[in-house]
């Protein structure tokens, strides 16, 4: 199965036998394999009735029924008249896509205990949080992130939750930091 890139800027449609062969064309450009994938990207109608109209200009069009349609004749289109893509070297690594993410072969390597994450470590980790005794109700405003990482806390209840499982349950340490900071957790 082909692959096209569709330019929506220089108005041309180029054919390639693989993603990474396309991929490795350069970037700016709309790849597809059907219908699907095209709806699935950010292009107007105008934009496809414009590249439709540069291929076909004895025949022009005002606009597709449906993005669907526009899709669907796009795709038509390219299988009939896409100029064909070069092939990538033979050393050049596949890159994912969102059109075909298996193209990518991932080789299996061994990671230490430990190694392979990224960012700080927490202050918090392998420690327990409570909320403060005597809060009634959740102090954080209802709908925010804030609330919810509060009412993970006070579901615990006297028992306290350990802070993995706080971001396990979707707590934030954010918004641990903020609750610690106005008195309305305790972290030990």
């Amino acid at each position: 199965m082909k692959i096209y890139a569709f330019d929506f800027k220089n108005l041309t449609i180029t054919a390639y036998p693989t993603v990474a062969d396309a991929q490795a064309a350069g970037n700016g450009r709309t790849l597809a394999a059907n219908a699907d994938d095209l709806m699935k990207a950010l292009v107007s109608g105008d934009q496809m009735v414009n590249l439709y109209n540069n291929y076909v200009p004895d025949f022009p069009i005002k606009k597709f029924e449906t993005k669907l349609k526009g899709a669907e004749r796009l795709i038509l289109l390219a299988q009939s008249k896409a100029t064909e893509g070069k092939t990538a070297p033979k050393e050049a690594e596949p890159v994912a896509s969102k059109t075909n993410p298996e193209s990518v072969k991932k080789s299996p390597t061994k990671k230490a205990e430990g190694e392979g994450k990224r960012g700080r470590t927490s202050e918090f980790v392998g420690k327990r949080i409570f909320p403060v005794e005597g809060l009634e109700g959740n102090p954080r405003r209802e709908g925010t992130g804030g609330y919810n990482s509060m009412s993970i806390i006070i579901s615990a209840g006297k028992r306290g939750i350990t802070f993995e499982n706080f971001i396990e349950k979707g707590g934030r340490a954010v918004d641990l930091r903020w609750d610690i900071a106005h008195g309305s957790v305790i972290v030990e």
